[in-house]
């Protein structure tokens, strides 16, 4: 380990000097003090003090450095994919959307932070029902639930096709915020402009091939399936270098990945108006709404910029090619976007000026983040854009600060039998270690804060949680394969503002791995598992020595967990059984546990659903749970399966898919039914039996106004009675095209 950390500590020495920013990280540094257990990795990093380019040709010959040096390319920071980000996710205490209802009777989405929101597929204020559905928004006046009609439905650009051009655009999530009236969408885009036929003329080495481009993005489309004219700008991209030899060649499509946010005025659901759009280059992460600002965070891969900053390369490299852009449009009052207008398609994607970038040193320089804030009442403000070059991962979010993190796998120098050191793929052990970047949200900018870093992987958002002025990290180390020499291990850590340690709880379950973390207050919840379910309570009111409060071992294991109330915690997970030493997954598991003393955590009830190879979306998913504390109400989408052997491993037949609905009274956990949309008659003759569960009629959410349940399906939603589960009302959902 010591050598390791000398190599670790001699490589960061080497790289940071390299750092090109126009906004100065503060330093990382290692713990000054743990609970008394040793912590594992007490890396102490130099504070970089960066000077502050110019302009873009400094920050591009900074980058060349950076390839150059053959340092990096072993270090490179792997992304958390974003559904295994929010394993464990839930709802904290009193965790309401981030605007006040106007009727307070009716559901939010399931969020982790008090008065930070998250995107969902569907949202509700009380009357309307605002459902994300086969590529399309569709707005559902429920206020008579015998009677709910689809008001308007806003189709989107799937696929759509040109002699010109390329588009595909997915509809992802919806924010709402009724008390400004205002409706935000989010869009995963894709476009490129294809080349006219036949193809031109040969082409002789050196010639430069044609440029490539891309079309506006963000293209709302009209029902007869047409697009403005004006939204179909092409705008140009890179150029490809010429084959070595003359030949009739095909060019090469380069297109563009994107994400965009479009914000409508709701003031009239049967005519919503599109007043803002922006777009930024890069997959969806994710996002969060704080008051009227959503910060939307997406990640791309420029796999070709390795050669290009090769220093052996002759040319100058453009800023549009190494760094990433951006398109904003304030589309006024009187633009429509069922009509397809209103799509900003006057203007072109602007690269990032150099004040908008920060570049870390010891990331790869193909792996961008790029972050803005748009503020969705006041759409004359320009979105505050800050993209960091170097960075990859996924968020976690408070009030005010946004944490970016990501994972750096590090392995030690091996020795050739030549004797010269060369790092290889896979040398033997190995450390994983998960940075952590913190961006300040305050006074509506966007700015570099800290950095830091803590050994280990964490499974989700949910493994931090921020709390008075402190960051409480939960991590796994090692590999919990049996036989190995590094068994796996489990820790909490806790950062300060400037994300230096300051305490540790270490050595947690050696063997096992963590499962799902709940941090609530001054107390923080830990599920391992291998073969056993230990849910740990660590004591974190004094921050710089926490310590494990009490500990309790159960059967199964949950893979997320939820307050409820100030002293009861319901688990939801699996239920396991062994063969052997092998465990494996029975049906799903609901506890209840009883956490009023954190010393002495009980089991007061479970509930078994189905048998093995049921599953639900929640052990992935938060935004899934439809939750009520007052109405002692837990529900949400599962898929059910019967066994009909008696082979223990044996995965049972899927038997029913919808919305389980949970009550928890007198501390038991008690089903009270469940809601499904598939027809009690059976498929229909030649329909595909397996549609049921996995097709258009598998319910995604549900909803609640008042005493009426809503379950939503693509194909459909189904009003019900929250008391007796009884059928109320019925309404299909606009199918795409």
């Amino acid at each position: 380990m010591k050598r390791i950390v000398v190599f670790v500590l001699v490589l960061l020495l080497v790289v940071l000097p390299v750092l090109a920013s126009c906004e100065s990280w503060p330093g990382r540094s290692g713990p000054s003090t743990t609970s008394g257990q040793t912590d594992p990795d007490d890396t102490v990093l130099p504070t970089p003090v960066p000077p502050e380019p110019a302009t873009y040709d400094d920050l591009i010959a900074r980058l060349r450095e950076m390839a150059a040096n053959p340092a990096i390319d072993q270090f490179r920071m792997f992304a958390f994919p974003e559904a295994a980000m929010e394993k464990d996710a839930g709802l904290a205490p009193g965790s309401q959307a981030t605007a006040p209802a106007a009727n307070p009777d009716h559901s939010q989405t399931n969020i982790q932070v008090q008065g930070v929101d998250e995107a969902d597929l569907v949202k509700t204020d009380g009357r309307y029902l605002y459902v994300v559905a086969n590529n399309r928004l569709s707005i559902i006046d429920a206020q008579d639930p015998a009677r709910m009609q689809v008001v308007s439905s806003l189709a989107f650009a799937t696929n759509r096709e040109t002699d010109a051009f390329y588009l595909n655009e997915s509809l992802l999530e919806i924010y709402l915020d009724p008390d400004h009236e205002r409706l935000t969408v989010l869009l995963a885009g894709y476009s490129y402009e294809k080349y006219p036929q036949p193809w031109p003329q040969p082409v002789e080495p050196g010639d430069p091939v044609p440029a490539t481009g891309s079309i506006e993005p963000g293209v709302a489309w009209s029902e007869s399936g047409e697009a403005a004219p004006e939204a179909a700008t092409l705008v140009p991209d890179v150029k490809i270098a010429a084959p070595a030899a003359p030949e009739m060649i095909a060019p090469i499509q380069a297109g563009r990945t994107y994400t965009t946010t479009h914000v409508y005025d709701i003031t009239d659901r049967s005519a919503v108006r599109l007043v803002r759009q922006f777009s930024q280059e890069g997959s969806y992460v994710t996002s969060r709404k704080i008051g009227s600002v959503v910060t939307v965070v997406t990640n791309q891969y420029k796999y070709w910029i390795w050669p290009m900053l090769d220093q052996t390369v002759q040319g100058k490299l453009a800023p549009e090619q190494v760094f990433p852009a951006t398109i904003s449009s304030e589309t006024g009052s009187g633009s429509n976007a069922y009509s397809g207008s209103g799509s900003g398609a006057d203007q072109a994607w602007q690269t990032v000026t150099p004040a908008q970038l920060s570049i870390l040193p010891e990331g790869d320089p193909g792996s961008q983040v790029i972050l803005a804030s748009i503020d969705t009442v006041a759409v004359e403000k320009q979105p505050e854009i800050l993209a960091t070059v170097g960075a990859t991962g996924t968020v976690y979010c408070s009030t005010e600060n946004l944490y970016l993190f990501g994972m750096r796998t590090v392995w030690p120098a091996r020795e050739q039998d030549d004797g010269l050191s060369k790092p290889e793929i896979w040398p033997g052990s190995y450390e994983t270690h998960t940075e952590i970047y913190r961006y300040s949200l305050t006074g509506g900018k966007i700015t570099p804060a800290g950095q830091g870093s803590v050994p280990g992987t964490v499974i989700g958002q949910y493994s931090f949680d921020e709390y008075e002025g402190y960051l409480r990290v939960a991590t796994t180390t090692g590999q919990a394969w049996s036989g190995r020499a590094d068994p796996s291990e489990n820790h909490v850590f806790v950062l300060d503002q400037d994300l230096k340690r300051v305490g540790a709880v270490t050595g947690l379950a050696e063997g096992e791995t963590i499962r799902s973390v709940r941090f609530i207050g001054p107390l923080g919840y830990v599920v391992t598992f291998r073969t056993t379910d230990p849910l740990f309570v660590i004591d974190l009111h004094d921050p710089r020595r926490p310590k494990v409060a009490g500990e309790l071992k159960i059967p199964g294991y949950s893979a997320y967990l939820h307050p409820f109330g100030d002293d009861r915690l319901i688990g939801i997970g699996y239920d396991v059984g062994l063969d052997g030493d092998i465990a494996y997954e029975k049906g799903l598991k609901v506890s209840l546990f009883d956490i009023a003393d954190p010393t002495r955590p009980a089991e007061l009830s479970t509930l078994i659903l189905g048998s093995r190879g049921s599953s639900t979306e929640l052990s992935y998913n938060p935004r899934s749970l439809l939750f009520s504390a007052a109405k002692s109400l837990v529900a949400f989408p599962v898929l059910l399966t019967e066994t009909t052997t008696d082979s223990r491993l044996e995965y049972g037949q899927p038997k029913f898919q919808g919305l389980i609905v949970l009550t928890i009274a007198n501390d038991r956990v008690v089903l009270r039914g469940g809601v499904t949309h598939a027809d009690p008659a059976g498929p229909a003759p030649g329909e595909d039996p397996y549609l049921v569960y996995y097709g258009d009629d598998a319910i995604r959410r549900g909803a609640y106004i008042g005493n009426t349940l809503f379950t939503i399906s693509n194909r459909q939603i189904i009003a019900s009675g929250l008391d007796t589960l009884a059928r109320i009302g019925t309404v299909e959902l606009p199918r795409a095209g």
